[in-house]
């Protein structure tokens, strides 16, 4: 996980046919936040494979402190069909702080 004043960046991984995409973000403190994840369906069967893939999230340096360290919680959460329920777990991480010199 990668911290600069304006996104902090981290891999997941997933279908190449279905990837995790950040849904909304939500600030917890100026040292905390949580980005909900949702699959990007793209209207196709999701595949088995399992690739790793980056991705970047746009923070506002005036609500997150990027000179402390940041965690930061991926929320995600995956619809079943044919009535099989919901599926929800997350993992935490934290971006290092940014220091100025």
């Amino acid at each position: 996980m990668r911290l600069s004043p304006t996104q902090v960046v981290f891999m997941t991984t997933g279908s190449g046919s279905c990837p995790w995409w950040p849904k909304r973000l939500i600030v917890l403190s100026h040292t905390a936040i949580r980005i909900d994840m949702r699959i990007r369906n793209r209207g196709t069967a999701c595949m088995a494979d399992l690739v790793g893939f980056p991705i970047a999230v746009k923070i506002d340096p005036q609500i997150v402190d990027v000179q402390r360290p940041l965690t930061v919680r991926l929320a995600y959460k995956v619809h079943y069909c044919c009535d099989e329920g919901t599926r929800q777990w997350h993992r935490t991480a934290v971006a290092p702080a940014i220091h100025r010199f």
